[in-house]
């Protein structure tokens, strides 16, 4: 067993993975050159840097608040709450790298920013509606899905873990919602 410290979902890198087994089944490689191709691909930087991430992130959040049925303020509110609390759980798993540290010091700040959002902006806006729409770039979606995935074709350990860490950090996101809550009331 090998301990995982971190986990990302990379398409790209599983897409090259494949092509590497399909050319040593095919005889196109021997196993010395796949093995060296698999190192310098295990090797290679992730595709997206931490500012396209904050974007996407950013970007995504104010439509997520719409489809809740929030307004134009709500979505603004969003975008405002997931750039700040995107870089700074961004920031945070510099240095703590446990995926529940990170997930709660994000909802910790989109909820603050969130309830600031709603009570001093002026605007018409709700901050469940502002939280609703910031917390779905940090729900661990593909996790959970690949856990379930698992489990449901008998990979028991994989799936356990994935559907528990899945939920932890789930855990970690209405935590830190909260905890913003009880120190703005």
């Amino acid at each position: 067993m090998k301990r995982v410290t971190s986990s990302a979902y990379n398409i790209e890198k599983v897409c090259d993975v494949n092509q590497i087994s399909r050319q040593i089944v095919s005889g196109q490689l021997d196993l010395e050159t796949a093995f060296i191709q698999l190192k310098q691909l295990n090797a290679k930087a992730s595709p997206y840097t931490n500012v396209q991430l904050t974007a996407a992130a950013t970007l995504s959040a104010p439509f997520f608040s719409i489809m809740f049925g929030g307004n134009v303020y709500d979505a603004i509110g969003a975008g405002v709450a997931t750039i700040f609390a995107f870089t700074f759980s961004l920031y945070v798993e510099k240095f703590i790298r446990i995926p529940f540290m990170t997930a709660f010091a994000g909802a910790l700040v989109f909820g603050l920013i969130a309830q600031f959002w709603a009570r001093y902006s002026g605007f018409p806006s709700t901050a469940d509606l502002v939280i609703a729409g910031a917390v779905m770039p940090f729900v661990p979606g593909i996790a959970l899905t690949n856990a379930v995935r698992d489990i449901m074709t008998n990979h028991i350990n994989s799936g356990m873990s994935k559907m528990f860490e899945s939920l932890l950090v789930t855990l970690a996101l209405g935590a830190g919602t909260s905890v913003a809550l009880v120190l703005m009331n």
